[in-house]
């Protein structure tokens, strides 16, 4: 049996007047409000990891139609974000990926999953979605125990975390 090929499709919000990086700046804010931790700035990129056999049209299909609102968001498709200086120009002094662990359930996977069998019915029961959620910080206090950042950030008896 041919070996299904897994996709990855990140999404982050654009930054535009007036607009801002909600799940991030709620991040910040946290930070700042429950654990006095002054972070100059937090941006976060939505990883879908698609496994399903699409052709490179349905992949764009999929980003266009499904995974981003073209307005507010930008995406990818087997590409890294962070890869792309047009949307982020400095290297952030840290990253964080956040995902759930095997077996637990994942709504926004589901939901996407849900989405892509809409889009490509002929992928029902040989499609699958996992999420993960990156957190990417910039002016870091030097003394901050990243690996207590990382913990604040996720639940370990669901998730798990990258720096």
């Amino acid at each position: 049996m041919p070996k299904i090929p897994v996709h990855l499709v990140e999404v982050t919000p654009r930054e535009l007047p007036g607009l801002q990086d909600t799940r991030g700046e709620s991040i910040r804010q946290m930070l700042v409000t429950d654990h006095n931790v002054s972070i100059k700035r937090v941006r976060s990129i939505t990883g879908y990891q698609v496994k399903a056999n699409l052709s490179s049209g349905q992949l764009l299909q999929s980003l266009q139609d499904l995974f981003t609102d073209p307005i507010i968001e930008h995406g990818t498709v087997n590409q890294s974000l962070l890869d792309d200086s047009n949307f982020f120009p400095e290297t952030p002094d840290l990253a964080i990926m956040v995902g759930f662990k095997p077996g637990v359930t994942d709504n926004a996977a589901q939901a996407a999953l849900d989405g892509l069998l809409t889009i490509f019915p002929e992928q029902e029961g040989k499609a699958s979605v996992a999420t993960t959620m990156t957190y990417l910080f910039w002016g870091i206090p030097k003394d901050l125990d990243l690996e207590w950042l990382a913990g604040t950030l996720h639940n370990p008896m669901i998730e798990r975390a990258a720096m």
